[in-house]
This record gives C-alpha cells, sequence and structure tokens, in this order.
C-alpha cells in the first residue's frame, strides 16, 4: 500500500469515532485531523520511516511517531486521546 492509502484508511477509522479527517494529497500527502472542538487543535499526520525502516504514522507538526501503519486501530485511538487532551485542556 502507498501513503496516501494508509492516510486514507486512518481518516475512515476516524471519521468513525466522529474526528473529521481529509488527506491532502500532495508530494507526500498528509491526513489534516479535524478536532470536533476547538479549530486551533487540528493536527496533521503524514507517513514517515522508523525503527526497523517500518512505515508509521506521526505527528507532522511534533515529529512524534504515532504507530506502524499496520496499527491503524493504535493510530486512531492515540490521535482521539490527544485530542480528548487537548480539548480538556481548552475548557
Amino acid at each position: 500500500m502507498s501513503r496516501l492509502e494508509y492516510l486514507e484508511d486512518l481518516g475512515r477509522e476516524l471519521a468513525g469515532l466522529g474526528v473529521g479527517a481529509r488527506v491532502v494529497s500532495g508530494e507526500v500527502p498528509v491526513l489534516r485531523v479535524e478536532n470536533p472542538g476547538p479549530p486551533v487543535l487540528d493536527e496533521v499526520v503524514g507517513c514517515e520511516f522508523g525503527p526497523g525502516g517500518a512505515l508509521w504514522f506521526f505527528w507532522v507538526g511534533a515529529g512524534v511517531l504515532l504507530a506502524p501503519v499496520g496499527e491503524v486501530g493504535a493510530a486512531r485511538e492515540r490521535v482521539a486521546l490527544v485530542l480528548a487532551m487537548a480539548e480538556g485542556a481548552e475548557s
């Protein structure tokens, strides 16, 4: 699968949680994650090579690895957790 396809899979998983997400294709595709709360908390997720040469989902702004692309459920949960924590901090 391509990076684009992995990001589309993660976007579908997040949509199932009610989180808006859309793939922005280009030279390097990314997934724009739209926080259901304050838009200032929107995030960008990409795919990059990580430990062992495997492809991972990662927060683009922070450069933090989320999960290997084969573990889309784990990436979904981490994104949802971070968005929930950020939304709670804004309250």
